[in-house]
């Protein structure tokens, strides 16, 4: 499985005084009291109870996001860029809405008649939830519900959104089934796999989604690939664990719970082996939500019992190993300015590149060759991330992995480019060791940058600002 994501560079930085869940991640307690937290992106966590909560990585950034005029509870359920989205009780019932930051930002989204309403997911401007028992896709105002509910279907929910795809559940007959659309109701996609008696889908990232499924008397956590047919059990074996769920997924990791007679806050990457127990020593109950990484650290949000009163909000950080170049050589085009130095810090001290002479269009006209060592022969999953721009707006960048097995690269990832400084992140989950050189443990990149059409100014350039190889923390 590979994954990918495309940001602009955030840097925030977080002390900890906390307690540890194995070796690899640190728990920070949000709050005593406030519940759980469901969301996660960049330096924000959201979450709430009662009252829907914004932190910025720790108990005392806690912000109240309690709409003024809400007269019962509200709570917020997902985050990206600075935008968050949940529900809060007026008068009049629950009504879905999206804050920026403050309580007195709060927009509602309730469409004129609807009774009631709440939203569960957002990205880039859009969010899912569900008005009046019918999933829903807005873009940023009432007026722009988007009704996906699926014919035949009793009730529905949209839980996550990403791209051009949401997904959620719908009720037929008496059992949900995980639903896929792509923009309306006609797009609906059962997720359902033949024999579940039940399934729930509660977030998806590049095309992939992910929840649960019920094969038999228990829940097992589960990933889909677009299709019913496509559903991956991961579900973790030999190790006691009755039932697991995930719900949430990003960048080829997923956070839930696999059930041990209670819930244990569960992260896997990708398969049924990746799984790690991630429950507090000593705490009761745990459940992850959300789960986000840039890179240096990976963020999981969720809640944890102590006692049997009430949940904290919880996030786990696992500091991530960085591998960054050992050197790297022209495979075409040339170095106007920079050097290696330039590739290790995201600092806008660049490595700056021109085009060289093709043969073809099908070619690309700078390419960057690089090479490193890593300290892990047989990692879970190997990541690679990238912070350039071009000089161009229309140009497009390839990242390709050189696969020992093969003596060949691989192509894992082609985007659009941008002016700006924008952060390339793929994660290869599906035997990434192929992409490690054994014995040595070297490792291998290639960049390849490419205008897409005509140029009106030449030369034109690339600008890479850091590169690094990226493997879970030990």
């Amino acid at each position: 499985m590979v994954c990918t994501s495309r940001v602009a560079s955030p840097v925030f930085w977080l002390c900890f005084a906390t307690t540890q869940a194995g070796a690899q991640w640190t728990v920070v307690d949000l709050d005593a009291g406030t519940g759980a937290a469901y969301g996660v992106h960049r330096d924000q966590q959201v979450g709430g109870y009662g009252r829907a909560s914004l932190w910025y990585g720790s108990a005392g950034s806690w912000t109240s996001l309690h709409p003024d005029g809400a007269t019962g509870q509200s709570a917020a359920y997902a985050v990206y860029d600075g935008q968050q989205v949940g529900s809060a009780y007026f008068a009049s019932g629950e009504r879905a809405g999206y804050w920026l930051g403050t309580a007195s930002s709060w927009v509602d989204l309730q469409p004129p008649g609807a009774g009631s309403s709440a939203a569960f997911g957002v990205w880039n401007g859009r969010q899912v939830g569900s008005v009046d028992g019918r999933a829903a896709l807005w873009y940023g105002t009432p007026g722009s519900r988007v009704d996906l509910h699926p014919t035949g279907s009793l009730t529905s929910v949209a839980r996550g959104v990403y791209g051009n795809q949401q997904v959620g559940y719908a009720m037929f007959g008496n059992a949900f089934h995980a639903s896929l659309w792509t923009g309306s109701a006609s797009s609906f996609v059962d997720l359902n796999p033949e024999g579940s008696g039940a399934s729930f889908a509660y977030g998806v990232y590049e095309g992939i989604q992910a929840g649960l499924f019920i094969p038999g008397n228990y829940s097992h956590a589960a990933l889909w690939f677009g299709s019913v047919n496509s559903v991956a059990d991961l579900h973790p074996q030999g190790v006691g664990a009755t039932g697991s769920a995930i719900y949430g997924v990003y960048e080829g990791q997923q956070v839930g719970s696999a059930t041990f007679k209670q819930y244990h806050a569960a992260y896997w990457s990708g398969s049924p082996t990746s799984w790690e127990d991630l429950h507090p020593k000593g705490s009761l109950i745990s459940i992850a939500y959300g789960i986000y990484d840039d890179g240096d650290y990976t963020y999981v949000v969720g809640e944890t019992y102590w006692d049997n009163t009430s949940g904290h909000a919880t996030m786990w950080v696992r500091a991530n190993t960085v591998v960054p170049p050992t050197s790297f050589s022209m495979f075409r085009g040339s170095v106007i300015s920079g050097d290696l130095s330039s590739l290790l810090d995201s600092d806008n001290s660049r490595l700056v590149l021109r085009p060289g002479a093709v043969f073809s269009t099908e070619e690309s006209p700078i390419q960057i060759t690089l090479h490193g060592t890593v300290g892990q022969p047989s990692p879970t999953m190997l990541g690679f991330q990238v912070e350039s721009n071009t000089s161009v707006s229309n140009a497009e960048i390839r990242i390709a992995l050189y696969n020992f097995q093969t003596a060949s690269y691989e192509v894992i990832e082609r985007h659009p480019t941008s002016t700006t400084d924008t952060v390339e992140h793929v994660n290869v989950t599906n035997n990434p060791s192929r992409f490690i050189e054994p014995g040595t443990r070297n490792v291998r990149a290639r960049l390849s940058y490419k205008a897409l059409g005509a140029v009106f100014v030449y030369p034109w350039f690339a600008r890479i600002d850091r590169v690094r190889w990226i493997l879970p923390g030990t």
